[in-house]
């Protein structure tokens, strides 16, 4: 099996896979593609971001910039990942960049690549000119569980909601965001620590590690005629959460923090 990983992220879940997916005998990592830029902003994304902007509102805005942190920053340095540039160059894994997720330069690099399937490993929206040109397609990890929770981000919209557990998917890309049909999934309980963010910290490196494991087993045996996958079915769509949102979060990790106990740090 031929692999090309797409990017967005030098820190991210992509380099927690490399050193599982080059260790994998029948797996041959191509190349990284990192996407370095997300491209030009055009009109037509200045309406979605300001569209957004009005449905959360200006405070939700700004918390949600703070939050993204704790998925950029704090979930690699708890987990000690390496840059890409690095493991790349100590697992003789040809990287490349490119400015845009679905520009003229990707679309190229994976055609060079002459893959039999695409691993979308942290990237925003991803255009069907671009997962269509490996052979079997793209495959992504989405860390919480599909279908229910579509375009979620870890553990927090799971407390939003009242439970105590977390997840992650192996699913095709398709279209629709988070809608492809879904090859693994796993649900298991939320460890949780003093604050909101540390619980998320602490369980959405948690899910990165164990989805990198599911991947591995689902490339193994990757089929997509062998109806290995569930056919997608109808979910919710999450977003970032407005202050309100936010503030039921942190009443609900409250909760469960004090029905469940609090994980003794490792």
């Amino acid at each position: 099996m031929r692999v090309a990983i797409l990017t967005g992220a030098p820190r991210g879940i992509a380099s927690l896979a490399i050193p599982h997916l080059v260790a994998e005998p029948d797996i041959d990592l191509a190349v990284v593609l990192h996407v370095q830029g997300r491209g030009r902003r055009n009109r037509s994304r200045f309406r979605r971001d300001l569209a957004k902007v009005r449905r959360i509102g200006v405070l939700g805005a700004l918390n949600g910039v703070r939050m993204r942190r704790w998925y950029r920053r704090d979930i690699p340095n708890a987990l000690g990942t390496a840059p890409l540039d690095e493991l790349c160059d100590l697992h003789g894994v040809r990287l490349e960049t490119s400015p845009s997720t679905n520009g003229p330069r990707t679309r190229r690099l994976l055609r060079d690549a002459d893959c039999d399937l695409g691993l979308s490993l942290g990237n925003p929206y991803i255009a069907s000119r671009v997962f269509t040109i490996p052979r079997l397609g793209m495959l992504n990890i989405h860390q919480e569980a599909l279908p229910a929770f579509q375009g979620a981000a870890s553990v927090i919209w799971q407390l939003y909601e009242g439970h105590a557990v977390t997840g992650y998917s192996v699913h095709q890309v398709e279209r629709k965001i988070d809608e492809g049909a879904i090859y693994e999934v796993e649900t298991f309980p939320i460890e949780f620590r003093r604050t909101l963010r540390e619980t998320t910290v602490h369980n959405g490196a948690r899910a990165r590690e164990r989805s990198i494991q599911a991947l591995v087993r689902v490339l193994r045996d990757f089929d997509p005629d062998s109806g290995q996958a569930q056919a997608p079915e109808e979910g919710r769509w999450y977003t970032t959460p407005t202050i309100r949102q936010y503030l039921r979060m942190t009443r609900r990790h409250a909760q469960l923090r004090a029905r469940h106990g609090t994980a003794s740090a490792p």
